[in-house]
């Protein structure tokens, strides 16, 4: 039960020598990464459980549950976990299907900070020709745009939904490119460039159909999901490992096998 996790504890540090502050321990078990955002003026984290998502308020030292807010059974039949909420303006984003290899579309959710139970979902893809769906990688969001940019490497999709008026999400591109890295956004908000990863036989090596897998690095325009750029073929990342920016344009992609390649566009 709880996807073969344990109750997690949730803990508070103190940076200088390490010390717990405080501690609570949850009902259900945590896989995923907690996030740390500020909601009118009062500091919260959020916490991915495999059934619940959970808020907790910093009272001084005190790490206090918000009893007042929570999102319980919010994953589906077929459906895993989520890897961690993150936040976008008022609302904290997340999506399913982290753990595992579920076999159920996931799920994008959008959940108001101020009241949990104003909460959108939308499924963007289909889990395509295999069943398979599986992201680990936390999906990115534009709050100045309020778009969502989610991806599932099952069917191999990356799309972009838009949140409207607070009542709807919409599915504006969704297109062909299959990635289990983190992804990025870059540029002024009116000429947003949405920049990711592409490793199209990542599945079938791991499923030992083909004989290992490299990774490309797309740049796509944020708004239309057009190509902008492609790199070429280099060894594959890290599963979930995140592509560095650096200045000026330029991008640092660490390869799983000890390489560090510098791209510019």
């Amino acid at each position: 039960e709880g996807a073969g996790f344990p109750p997690s504890i949730v803990v508070t540090v103190d940076p200088n020598n390490l010390s717990i502050i405080d501690s609570y321990q949850l009902e259900e078990g945590s896989a995923g990464r907690l996030t740390v955002g500020r909601f009118q003026g009062d500091e919260y984290i959020y916490v991915p459980g495999v059934r619940s998502i959970f808020r907790f308020a910093m009272n001084g030292s005190e790490l206090r549950l918000d009893d007042g807010w929570s999102v319980t059974d919010y994953v589906g039949p077929g459906q895993g976990p989520a890897s961690a909420p993150v936040m976008m303006g008022d609302w904290v984003v997340f999506q399913t299907n982290a753990g595992g290899r579920a076999t159920a579309p996931l799920s994008v959710y959008a959940v108001s900070q101020a009241d949990a139970d104003l909460r959108l979902r939308t499924e963007p893809f289909s889990a395509g020709a295999n069943g398979v769906s599986i992201i680990p990688s936390a999906l990115t969001v534009d709050p100045d745009t309020m778009r969502i940019y989610s991806m599932d490497a099952g069917p191999g999709k990356i799309g972009c939904i838009k949140l409207v008026d607070g009542e709807r999400l919409e599915t504006r591109w969704v297109v062909d490119q299959r990635t289990m890295n983190h992804t990025s956004l870059v540029g002024p908000s009116d000429a947003r460039v949405f920049v990711s990863t592409d490793a199209p036989n990542l599945l079938a090596s791991r499923a030992g159909q083909a004989d290992g897998y490299e990774e490309q690095v797309v740049w796509r325009s944020a708004a239309s999901g057009e190509e902008l750029a492609r790199s070429d073929f280099m060894p594959p990342k890290l599963i979930g490992d995140p592509l560095a920016p650096g200045f000026f344009g330029v991008w640092y992609y660490l390869g799983a096998d000890g390489d560090v390649y510098e791209l510019k566009v």
